[in-house]
Formats: C-alpha cells, structure tokens, sequence
C-alpha cells in the first residue's frame, strides 16, 4: 500500500492534473523488503547478463562509455569505408508509465527468475495499491495494473529487465543499451547500421544523403 501525495510544481496550473509531482509514502517495513529484494535481483542480473554486449548495465567495470565507443568505432569503420551508418536514437516517454506488468512477468522468468524470488515480484506487480492523499483527506484504495512505481527502487532493475530485447526483432542491426540505475534514467537505444546501406526510393522522400562519407 502506497499513500500518493500530489505536489503542484513551480509555474504550473493547480487545475491540471499533469502539472503536480507524486510523491509516494510506503511503510518503513516495505522499504526495507523491497531494498533486500532489489539487491538480490541485482545480483542475479549481473551474472545473466554478464555476456550480453549489447548491455553496461548490471556489469561491473562497464558504463556508457563502453557503447559511445563502440557507436563510434561502427561510424569510423564505415567512414574508412566511404559507406554510412545510420543510428536511431530512441527517447522512450513516460516509459515507466507504459510498462506491461504481465509482459514483465514473462521476461522475468526469460532471465531465469523463478521460485520464492519470482512469486515476491509477481505479488508486488499484481497486488500493488495507492491511495491519494489531498489535504488530509485519503481516497479509496486504487489496484495500479499498469506502469512500475515512480521512486521505487525495484523499478530502476525491473525496467531494465522489460525492455533488454526491444532492438532483438532486427536481426541486422547491432544494439547499444545503457541505462543510469542510480538516477532511474530513461534508457536509451541505439540502433547501428553495418557499413553498407542500401537506400530505396521511400528512403529518399524522408531524407537526402549527401557526400560520400558520414559527417
């Protein structure tokens, strides 16, 4: 049970709901479980993901700079080349908001989270309730079925987990992910193209290429 008080933020209309930050109330109790809870996952990812290139998260010694090296060694390839690299930079929004808890569940189980550690994140995803606090006053209890909570420190591991193969459908592209799990970051994609391109025709109605090298 989680207790939600909105929070106008500076400048903003009192009137719309969009303008007021959450902040949320859990019980010290719940804190402590879900901090045990989170660095047992966070364990656990470190080892399964540790042979995943295409990931710096959850692997020690690796960061960021570990994929801004590697985008950059993909463009001086095809510079070398005389080709093109095209890189696709994707900003998910509100991308805690839109999370899938039953699509979640099943990467879940993808990474090898099964049992006691399972069950306790299935109940936290099914059963999670917030009630709004507004002057005092509390509304009923509300079931949240969608998104992962805001502050939550299982969120900054769980989100990671649901969207870890959102580049796999596309076989011929080489995915970059990183993600900042201490100040809950939105993870960004990066999509790189191998040195040859072939351009279509639809291509050429969203943009023109110039030149015989990337700039």
């Amino acid at each position: 049970m989680v207790v939600l008080v909105p929070i106008l933020k500076k400048g903003k209309c009192a009137t719309a709901a969009e303008s007021y930050h959450p902040i949320s109330l859990t019980s010290v109790i719940s804190k402590i479980m879900e901090h045990m809870v989170n660095a047992q996952l966070y364990h656990h990812l470190k080892q399964a993901l540790a042979t995943t290139e295409s990931q710096t998260l959850f692997q020690r010694h690796r960061t960021k700079v570990d994929q801004l090296v590697r985008c950059t060694q993909s463009v001086t390839i095809a510079w070398q080349a005389k080709s093109y690299t095209v890189a696709v930079f994707v900003d998910l929004e509100k991308a805690y908001d839109q999370v899938w808890r039953t699509g979640l569940q099943v990467r879940l189980q993808e990474h090898g989270i099964i049992d006691q550690m399972y069950g306790w994140l299935k109940t936290f995803l099914t059963e999670h309730f917030i009630r709004i606090q507004i002057k005092g006053t509390l509304s009923q209890n509300q079931p949240l079925t969608d998104g992962l909570p805001q502050g939550n420190v299982l969120s900054c591991n769980l989100f990671p987990i649901f969207i870890n193969n959102i580049g796999d459908a596309v076989h011929t592209l080489t995915r970059l992910s990183c993600a900042d799990n201490k100040s809950c970051g939105i993870m960004t994609q990066i999509l790189i193209k191998p040195p040859k391109l072939s351009i279509g025709s639809s291509v050429h109605s969203s943009f023109s290429v110039r030149g015989g090298r990337c700039r």
